[in-house]
Formats: structure tokens, sequence, C-alpha cells
């Protein structure tokens, strides 16, 4: 599997740029940087597009991989999208 071009340090100690910051700044930082806030949002064509105190938005373009046999949206992009809006979330809030 190949690397990211691009992904923010993980947030048990939120890097940003080299520095310590909150968890809405790093937020904030991967939205200004482009950058991904994981490695699976990446592979996943996951972004976080908005994030403020207790709040995240992310988006995805489902695309033929994202499809299930039956040629609708699997509900695993879906689930997956929750997953990383509310772990978001609360990272928001340190």
């Amino acid at each position: 599997m190949n690397k990211p071009e691009k992904q923010a340090s993980g947030p048990k100690a939120a890097r940003h740029g080299g520095a310590v910051v909150s968890g809405l700044d790093f937020l904030k930082g991967t939205i200004a940087d482009g950058t991904w806030t994981s490695n699976f949002c990446k592979m996943t064509g996951i972004r976080l597009t908005e994030a403020e105190p207790g709040r995240t938005v992310y988006e995805a373009s489902p695309g033929e991989g994202h499809m299930n046999a039956l040629g609708i949206v699997h509900g695993g992009l879906a689930a997956t999208m929750i997953d990383a809006a509310t772990g978001s979330a609360v990272l928001s809030m340190q």
C-alpha cells in the first residue's frame, strides 16, 4: 500500500507544523493545508471540510469503488463517515 502524500500527525499529541496544538487547531490545520486526517480517510476519499468545537463535517464523492453488489453506495462508507465525524468532534473539544 502506498503511503499518503500528506497526512497530519496523530492526535495523541496533536501536532501541526511540528507544534503541539489543540484538537480543534489540528483539525482546522488539516482543512487549511489540504491534508488528510488519517490514512483511512485518504483511502476512502473522506475529507474533513468543517470543524468547530463539538462539530465536524466530512464529505465524500462516492465512486465505483464505494458501490456494493447491488450497485448502490455501501453502508460502510456512511458508517466510516459517522465514525470519523464523531471522533473528530470529540477531538475538537480537547
